[in-house]
């Protein structure tokens, strides 16, 4: 990821990529030579830099605390990639660490999906009503990501499967609000080299009445990415990975369509980071944003080892 958002910041007009950081030095050297930037293997090098005005983050997990710290102490903008934590505690620490002294942007990046931004447009203007019903799956299969990234094999380094389900979790949240309780399952069936579950069923209840899925695996044969949500004033049925929107609305209106990438959404999120420094305007997904899909994933986590219900917000 810290290889592709170079090279979209290196396409920008009005941005100048300034530094690479890499703890491999050929790999930082490599990247910083295709796009005509330094490189170096110390990130305080490159945070410290009069040249910086931003800071995207795209190390594993584990590794945050100290970049956090360094691009605030240096109010320098930050942009970090998905979950912003291994846990709900890391989460809380980077929150205390950041909050309201530097500009935070998560990498949630499916808020610029044409599907979701669909959805959430027809639920900004009232047209579908409060949400119902929401389900949302995450399908895929990570033996060959296990095999090539060892840190990826431990919960304590990666946060376990809630590394890739994050995505749903946030947009649960972001369709219908903040979540009220957690119920998960979760079972550890087919990657032997991960030392967490590699299916997890999480069942959310919402504070506005809503209820929802959200079904993840890291061991399907098969990918799947979709969802249905259910509102007082309408129904949509949505393929991300096609980006298909099937809707019928009460008033007896349908919409059916494959939907087109305005742009790369990697981009647009890159795009909302840089006004945000330049302009003020906060982006679509926050620092708070990201404490609180980690607060619900630890809720997650929590229910899978109780076994029963876990009520947020979670005590600290």
């Amino acid at each position: 990821m810290g290889a592709y958002y170079a090279r979209l910041m290196a396409s920008m007009p009005d941005v100048g990529l300034a530094y690479v950081c890499d703890t491999v030095e050929e790999k930082a050297k490599s990247i910083a030579l295709k796009y005509g930037c330094s490189y170096t293997i110390d990130p305080a090098e490159a945070i410290e830099s009069e040249q910086v005005d931003g800071v995207i983050i795209t190390t594993p997990p584990f590794v945050r605390d100290e970049l956090v710290k360094a691009a605030v102490e240096n109010n320098k903008a930050i942009f970090c990639e998905k979950p912003l934590s291994i846990n709900f505690e890391g989460a809380l620490r980077l929150y205390r660490m950041a909050e309201g002294r530097v500009p935070f942007m998560m990498g949630f990046v499916l808020r610029w999906w044409p599907v979701y931004t669909y959805i959430k447009r027809e639920l900004d203007s009232g047209r579908l009503g409060k949400p119902l019903l929401l389900w949302l799956t995450d399908m895929g299969n990570w033996e060959r990501q296990l095999k090539n990234v060892p840190w990826r094999r431990r919960r304590a380094l990666n946060a376990g499967i809630i590394e890739q389900i994050i995505h749903e979790i946030d947009m649960a949240r972001y369709l219908a609000g903040e979540v009220s309780e957690v119920y998960a399952h979760g079972l550890r069936g087919v990657l032997e080299l991960a030392d967490y579950e590699d299916n997890a069923l999480l069942t959310l209840k919402f504070r506005q009445g809503a209820i929802g899925t959200v079904i993840g695996s890291l061991a399907s044969r098969v990918g799947n990415r979709m969802g249905v949500l259910v509102a007082t004033k309408g129904t949509i049925l949505f393929d991300t990975r096609e980006q298909y929107v099937k809707a019928r609305y009460a008033d007896g209106s349908e919409y059916e369509e494959k939907l087109a990438w305005p742009e790369d959404p990697y981009l647009g999120e890159l795009k909302e980071f840089v006004r945000w420094i330049k302009e003020g305007k906060e982006a679509r997904a926050t620092l708070e944003d990201g404490v609180k899909a980690q607060e619900i994933a630890e809720a997650a986590i929590k229910s899978m080892a109780l076994g029963e219900p876990v009520k947020l917000p979670l005590t600290t």
